[in-house]
């Protein structure tokens, strides 16, 4: 074989080798985002129930109102 053909053999070999691994990194890295996304989910989902218990909580102290986060005033629904 010509040194030429055998240069471009060793640099396709090369490059073929390096997209391989570039692709298992990109496999890894989805697998770590599709699971950091599951927690994320779940953390969510547990937070949504925590706060609509929350609220609820507060509606049955303070009745159904709307609340001004700046200052903690309750405005009646209904009211102006």
């Amino acid at each position: 074989m010509g040194a030429e053909d055998l240069s471009q053999l060793k640099a396709l070999q090369q490059e073929f080798a390096n997209a391989r691994l570039q692709l298992g990194d990109a496999v890894v890295n989805i697998s770590r985002l599709e699971q950091t996304k599951k927690s994320l989910t779940f953390d969510v989902e547990n937070k949504a129930t925590e706060l609509q218990n929350f609220v609820s909580s507060l509606e049955e102290k303070y009745g159904k109102s709307r609340v001004n986060l700046e200052t903690g005033e309750l405005v009646k629904d209904g009211d102006s």
